[in-house]
């Protein structure tokens, strides 16, 4: 019996030893955004812009994860333009950087609205706009989901030319 006793103690504080002298699995951190862009306008209801980018994110565990999904939040001029909510299905390896695609969608009449208006203020003019997004990303390793924060915050010139690629 104090074999058994002795052995259990010794398989305990070799967990435990491990356990706290090793450094815990690490969330991944948001590095940032490339290729911001202009990709569509609808005028389904009311006139939207759909702008793209690649978030980048850092694995920086000796294993693997996965990213589930997007919950961020739109702003311009810091106020709330729109949400995005992306499933999504894409491994990132280990010890790694991975690129993401987003979509955004943002309201022009909301954002025309939000924007100060000088006396000269015309849209084919280029006007420099502070886009921010602010949320999560979704990871999941070993099977646990972790909220991950986000914030991302870039001035972007603005213009109805460059909407179309101008």
């Amino acid at each position: 019996m104090k074999i058994n006793l002795s052995i259990i103690c010794f398989a305990f504080c070799s967990f435990l030893l491990a356990f706290v002298g090793c450094n815990g699995p690490q969330n991944p951190t948001f590095k940032g955004m490339q290729n911001v862009k202009f990709k569509s306008a609808s005028f389904g209801e009311g006139f939207n812009v759909r702008l793209s980018g690649d978030a980048i994110l850092e694995n920086p565990n000796s294993f693997g994860i996965t990213v589930t999904g997007l919950d961020l939040d739109v702003f311009a001029e810091d106020k709330k333009m729109s949400r995005v909510e992306q499933d999504v299905s894409a491994s990132i390896g280990a010890n790694s950087d991975f690129s993401l695609p987003i979509i955004l969608d943002i309201p022009l009449k909301e954002l025309a609205g939000h924007l100060e208006k000088p006396k000269n203020f015309n849209l084919l003019k280029k006007k420099e706009v502070k886009i921010k997004l602010e949320g999560y990303i979704i990871v999941s390793a070993a099977g646990v989901n972790i909220r991950v924060p986000m914030t991302y915050e870039e001035p972007y010139e603005l213009s109805l030319m460059s909407l179309f690629g101008g």
